[in-house]
């Protein structure tokens, strides 16, 4: 039996990974050069930190933007994985990379989703591709976003009990070398941890044990320590990724910039209408069946 699930998620994991990549090469390649600024400078850096001997330490742009000049470069372990798809060029380099992130991002989803119990896991996993334009367009980007979405979802699945501690520690170390985010990995397994705890309340019987999460919170915790060690700018990285993980969770205040991200900018109700609608009509379908 246990084979037969094992068989039927891997199914389910590489469909739903599949597809995701193929819908992102289509999406990259039906345009001309690259849809974001983003993945340009992504995969110029990783060339020139290559070049550099690994010495290379800052972006040449982050002056002109909110982050200001960190001294450090926050996406060092990103650009450490694309060095691979460099010999490949910026544009079919970047192409690549984002079909690859968007891949592992639906996979691991599709992996999660199945072992909650959804035997289609891959159609939820890719529903936001046809729920949200914004989401969809994006997804194709060679751009950490999505790859983190990953680790934070393992987070709060080794948060609930539901993954090995060791998964959220592995989640939060890797978070620690891609992405200003990372401060941000605890917390979510204290989310995951505190879901589980709540279904115990709620829904479980009373007599059964509550779920033990405190492990992998140390685990997280662990895991993000010893990815800020490993990076060669830790003198300057954790306090600005701190810094910045904060201002996103509007905590504090970074200033305004003229060159302000746009995800981090308000948006309309009309936008946000159409990047939610897809995903109410199909919760409203699940509740009905």
């Amino acid at each position: 039996m246990q084979a037969q699930d094992g068989s039927a998620r891997r199914n389910q994991v590489v469909l739903a990974a599949a597809i995701a990549f193929a819908f992102a090469i289509a999406t990259g390649s039906g345009i001309e050069g690259l849809g974001d600024t983003d993945p340009y400078r992504h995969l110029e850096y990783a060339q020139q930190l290559w070049k550099s001997g690994f010495a290379l330490r800052n972006h040449p742009f982050l002056p002109f933007t909110l982050l200001a000049d960190p001294g450090a470069d926050l996406w060092w372990g990103f650009h450490l994985l694309l060095l691979p798809l460099t010999p490949l060029g910026n544009v079919w380099g970047s192409r690549i990379a984002g079909a690859l992130i968007a891949a592992a991002l639906a996979g691991t989803m599709a992996y999660l989703i199945h072992r909650g119990g959804q035997r289609r896991a891959a159609v939820f996993a890719l529903l936001p591709l046809v729920a949200s334009p914004v989401f969809a367009y994006r997804d194709h980007l060679a751009r950490p976003a999505h790859l983190t979405s990953a680790l934070i979802a393992l987070s709060v699945f080794a948060g609930a009990s539901l993954l090995s501690p060791i998964v959220g520690g592995v989640a939060s170390f890797i978070h620690s070398l891609v992405h200003m985010s990372s401060p941000l990995s605890p917390i979510f397994a204290l989310l995951g941890a505190l879901g589980s705890w709540l279904g115990w309340r709620l829904f479980e019987q009373r007599d059964a044990a509550p779920p033990r999460a405190g492990k992998a919170i140390l685990w997280s915790i662990g895991g993000l320590a010893a990815g800020l060690l490993l990076r060669p700018d830790r003198a300057a990285y954790p306090f600005v990724a701190y810094k910045i993980s904060t201002a996103a969770l509007g905590a504090t205040s970074m200033g305004r910039l003229p060159h302000v991200a746009f995800e981090l900018q308000p948006i309309s109700a009309q936008l946000l209408m159409r990047n939610v609608v897809g995903a109410l009509a199909a919760l409203a379908v699940a509740i009905v069946i």
